[in-house]
C-alpha cells in the first residue's frame, strides 16, 4: 500500500467534508435569511427546511459547492501524496461517496444521482490540477 498516502487522503476528505459543511451552513443562511427566528416552534422550522430541500436553486448550489470542495479535497490529497496523484485524489472521491451514501439525507433523485455520478470525477479533477501544477 505504498502507493496510497493515508495522510493525503485523510486530509483531502477532511477538506471535502469540512468545506462542504461550512459552505452548506453559509448557503443555508443565505437562502433562509431571517425567515427562521430563534423563537419559532420546531415544526415551523422543519416545514421551512422541507421546502428548502425541494428548492432547485438551493439544491443546485449545494451540489456545485459540494463538488467544488470534493475537487479541492482531491487536489489536497494529490499535493500531499506527491505520488500516484490520481489514485490518492480518486480515493477522496470514493471515501466521500461512501460517506454520502451512509449518512446522506433525503434529497430528490436527480440530486442523489448527480452526486453519485460526479463525486469521483470531481476529486480526480482536483488530482489533475495538482498534476498540472507539479508536472507543468
Amino acid at each position: 500500500m505504498g502507493r496510497v498516502s493515508f495522510k493525503g487522503v485523510a486530509l483531502g476528505v477532511l477538506v471535502d467534508i469540512g468545506g462542504t459543511i461550512l459552505a452548506s451552513m453559509l448557503l443555508l443562511s443565505w437562502f433562509v435569511g431571517d425567515t427562521i427566528a430563534p423563537e419559532m416552534p420546531p415544526e415551523e422550522v422543519e416545514q421551512i427546511m422541507r421546502q428548502l430541500s425541494r428548492d432547485g436553486a438551493f439544491l443546485t448550489a449545494s451540489l456545485v459547492l459540494g463538488l467544488a470542495f470534493t475537487g479541492l479535497g482531491g487536489y489536497v490529497a494529490a499535493r500531499v501524496a506527491t505520488r500516484e496523484l490520481y489514485l490518492n485524489a480518486g480515493l477522496v472521491g470514493v471515501v466521500s461517496l461512501v460517506l454520502g451514501l451512509v449518512f446522506g439525507g433525503q434529497a430528490p433523485l436527480w440530486f442523489e444521482v448527480a452526486g453519485v455520478l460526479l463525486i469521483v470525477p470531481a476529486a480526480l479533477y482536483g488530482g489533475y490540477l495538482a498534476d498540472r501544477q507539479l508536472n507543468p
